[in-house]
């Protein structure tokens, strides 16, 4: 094999990864194999490639060139790349074999067959448990806290201030005689207005207790005390291994809470015919580290649903035992069918909890 040949077979390769990636770019299927925040890099990179491609074909042409000028002066001897030439075809089909198969099979979006060979993780806090370790030492080291009406009933605020009974009833007697009434429309807005304010703190203190934390979890007990009156709550694309550690580490308080979940349907063993997961694929930088998580559903008729349909689901939040493991369990209300969204793939939030 000459040098030229040498140099246009790199070179043609060079241009066909370039191509490639212009592609996937001009038909929204890179997301397929990157997370949106590599995008840029791989964009970068398909112009280092196409660069790189024309020097090694501007290479080829040099030599082609210089061959023909130095015919009549050939020493009989041409500089050969080293090596055997079953060795140079070796190394350049592993690099065409990618390329390749890449631009002959379709693209397509990871479901239940590749689920099935990573494994579904129904629940997202099995890869750290430490997290609900640090929730139940939480809830195990917190004191009870007292809230404003404990504190009234164990101390009047006649022992606070000094004043027997006996005194503070003359007292009063003496004031409803001598106060205008003005004055005593003015004292009930005043008891009105600090009974809103201890309501308010005795539920901010009820939902610290709800929700305790450290500082490993406080963002997801943050997230859980926002969502908790909501009427829905939505596990979104944006945050959607988030929000579902924050269901799994606070289970018991979100119990028969409204929840919406899109994603593809996933069935697995020992799963009953009326039982299937609502998953999504959740991808850190490429689709090789891309791991299924999702949520365990139920209801009847659920058979009449393929694998892989993407739908949008509603129902109340519960909890059951699979496979020996407590995981929580979504108790079907309402499904529909939807199609995959344009980014079939969820990513990590990296600013969770402090939006």
């Amino acid at each position: 094999m000459t040098r030229i040949a040498h140099h246009l077979l790199r070179g043609v390769l060079l241009i066909g990864f370039s191509l490639f990636i212009l592609f996937l770019v001009r038909t929204d299927q890179l997301s397929y194999y990157i997370a949106p925040r590599m995008a840029l890099y791989v964009k970068l990179s398909a112009l280092l490639l196409y660069i790189l491609a024309a020097g090694q074909l501007y290479q080829a042409y040099k030599l082609h060139q210089s061959n023909r000028t130095t015919l009549q002066h050939d020493c009989g001897c041409e500089h050969i790349p080293s090596g055997f030439p079953l060795k140079s075809v070796f190394m350049y089909v592993l690099f065409a074999l990618p390329l390749l198969l890449g631009t002959l099979l379709p693209n397509t979006v990871l479901g239940s067959a590749m689920a099935d060979q990573k494994g579904m993780r129904l629940t997202t806090i099995a890869s750290n448990p430490s997290l609900s370790h640090e929730v139940i030492q939480e809830k195990d080291a917190g004191k009870p806290k007292q809230t404003p009406a404990d504190v009234k009933d164990e101390v009047s605020p006649h022992e606070s201030s000094g004043i027997n009974q006996t005194e503070t009833t003359d007292l009063q007697q003496t004031n409803q005689a001598i106060a205008p009434n003005s004055e005593m429309e003015s004292g009930s807005m005043k008891e009105n207005s600090e009974s809103v304010k201890q309501g308010n703190a005795a539920s901010s203190d009820s939902l610290e207790e709800l929700f305790p934390s450290s500082p490993a979890t406080e963002s997801f007990a943050k997230y859980a005390r926002s969502v908790y009156d909501d009427e829905t709550i939505l596990v979104e694309e944006k945050s959607f291994t988030e929000i579902l550690t924050t269901l799994h580490l606070y289970l018991d308080a979100f119990i028969g809470k409204p929840i919406e979940i899109t994603g593809f349907i996933y069935r697995m063993e020992p799963m009953e015919p009326h039982q299937f997961a609502i998953g999504r694929f959740a991808m850190t930088c490429c689709s090789a580290d891309a791991e299924p998580y999702g949520v365990f559903a139920e209801f009847v008729g659920a058979e009449a649903w393929p694998d892989d349909q993407w739908v949008k689901v509603k129902g109340s939040l519960s909890k059951t035992v699979f496979n020996e493991a407590e995981i929580m369990k979504l108790d079907v209300k309402s499904i529909e069918k939807t199609e995959a969204p344009k980014e079939p793939y969820v990513y990590p939030n990296w600013d969770f909890g402090s939006e």
